[in-house]
């Protein structure tokens, strides 16, 4: 006698999901927003750390996070 267990859906749908990495334009475009998205990021806490290393002020480090996010709001 064998014993079927309940797939809950969220667990399904996961498995749909990690399914559309095998398609090869989804799979190169979610590699490629992932690698972007890592290297803002980096860039986004390399800027102030450089400033505030060389001694910036905290007015110029607001003024760069300011002028980092300017592009994004515009």
């Amino acid at each position: 006698m064998s014993l079927q267990l309940a797939v809950p859906k969220h667990v399904e749908t996961f498995r749909q999901s990690l399914r559309l990495l095998r398609a090869p334009r989804f799979g190169t475009y979610f590699s490629a927003t992932l690698l972007s998205n890592i290297g803002m990021w980096s860039q986004q806490v390399a800027e102030p750390w450089l400033l505030l290393s060389l001694g910036a002020s905290s007015f110029v480090i607001g003024l760069d996070t300011f002028v980092q996010s300017a592009p994004a709001s515009c």
